[in-house]
């Protein structure tokens, strides 16, 4: 930012400074209260009534699917409460520094009790209004003036006290409005895809997997028909608990070290905030990992959800304590297995672990967790290579939308003063 208030990036044609605005200059209006409305008034069809839960994305729902909706006589009772298209809606409890803008598929809905709705006036773009809300400086501004300790809260007056910057001109507003609209309706798109992915592989993960006491799933590849037999992984595969390199012998360079904090739900994270090395394997042999090796993280809240199997870009590296290795036997095939932790390994976890402060996992844990194996390889190979394709495709989403929402806020930083 300049002392001309100028943006640092800026399209084309635009030069003049940005002026100051504050929300006192717009409509805000609180949802109605818990005596106006009450849950048991609630109908299965009527107009959907957003909360706060509806846009902790900053974007509402498109359609009123899992919306709680109202009958049309406490609609027209509570008229003053209709959002209409370009109304922007914060939340007045929690998430206070989220906003979302109405478009015309919510246009006619109504907004709860623990919803603001800002109302710009004509001189303001909503689409510019809503990214510039979506900045860093305006979302501290606001976090820091809520009040209450356990649960963030605002109200008309702390947002109508937010101040920012515009261009001059509703052109310029708007184009850069429907830039940022763009990015955020590719990024839905993304999510929304890697969403229906991630059903769809827990519906294949029930149907391609035998259940409860069954020895053959409900759906099966052509060309197999034997029998699944259960057994533990122990039985199945080699576990290795790490090893307890210690701190001081790390060096800025040399074999990756593989940490509990590395092993993400999937994946692993090697960003460089992360990521420690040793000088060399020798005498640590033992715990030089392979490709296709599946590791647990052991302790932490999400323990039974943290694991991932090793790939070959992710090599060489070593294994350290309270991470386990689950190497599969010669006539188990580990793209298989991996799919055993991703669809039982947290529910059998929450089923033989009890509350404890830090949450832990032993090498016991994980020998005992029971899976069924079909006896051909070639039937686990087959299954494995379907959700490692399924896998290959969520984690491709995964990375659109970590990169588009980069971009989104390297501009947002650099187009708004």
């Amino acid at each position: 930012m300049t002392k001309k208030h100028i943006p640092a990036l800026r399209f084309d044609g635009f030069s003049n400074p940005w002026v100051l605005r504050h929300l006192a200059e717009f409509e805000i209006t609180t949802g109605p209260f818990g005596s106006t409305l009450h849950a048991e008034d609630y109908v299965e069809h009527g107009t959907p009534i957003v909360t706060t839960e509806h846009f902790k994305s900053g974007m509402l729902p498109l359609t009123g699917q899992g919306v709680p909706q109202v009958s049309d006589d406490d609609r027209c009772r509570l008229k003053v409460y209709w959002l209409q298209t370009d109304d922007i809606v914060f939340s007045r409890v929690g998430s206070v520094d989220i906003n979302a803008r109405v478009t015309e598929l919510q246009n006619g809905w109504l907004f709860s009790g623990r919803v603001l709705r800002l109302r710009p006036d004509t001189t303001c773009d909503a689409e510019f209004l809503h990214s510039v809300l979506e900045t860093d400086p305006v979302r501290g501004a606001i976090r820091k003036r809520a009040v209450g300790m356990s649960m963030p809260s605002i109200n008309t007056a702390i947002l109508a006290n937010t101040s920012f910057y515009q261009p001059p001109t509703l052109e310029e507003q708007r184009a850069i409005g429907e830039l940022f609209a763009d990015l955020d309706t590719l990024i839905e798109q993304h999510r929304t895809k890697h969403a229906n992915l991630q059903q769809t592989k827990t519906a294949l993960l029930q149907r391609m997997f035998p259940q409860d006491e069954a020895d053959e799933p409900e759906l099966r590849l052509n060309g197999f028909s034997a029998a699944w037999d259960e057994v533990r992984i122990q039985n199945v595969s080699d576990v290795l608990v790490g090893n307890p390199f210690q701190s001081s012998s790390f060096v800025d360079d040399g074999i990756r070290l593989v940490r509990g904090m590395n092993v993400k739900r999937g994946w692993l994270d090697f960003d460089q905030s992360l990521t420690v090395f040793w000088p060399s394997i020798r005498g640590v042999e033992t715990f030089l990992l392979d490709q296709n090796d599946i590791l647990l993280q052991m302790d932490g809240a999400l323990i039974g959800k943290s694991f991932a199997m090793v790939s070959k870009t992710d090599l060489p590296a070593l294994l350290v304590q309270r991470v386990a290795r689950v190497r599969a036997h010669h006539n188990v095939d580990p793209k298989f297995l991996y799919q055993w932790f991703a669809k039982d390994f947290f529910g059998y976890i929450r089923s033989v672990k009890t509350e404890t402060a830090v949450p832990h996992l032993s090498a016991l844990d994980i020998l005992s967790f029971r899976v069924k194996i079909p006896p051909s390889l070639e039937e686990q190979r087959a299954i494995g290579e379907v959700f490692a394709d399924l896998d290959a495709l969520i984690a491709a989403e995964s990375r659109y939308i970590t990169q588009l929402t980069q971009a989104k806020t390297a501009l947002l930083q650099r187009m708004f003063v």
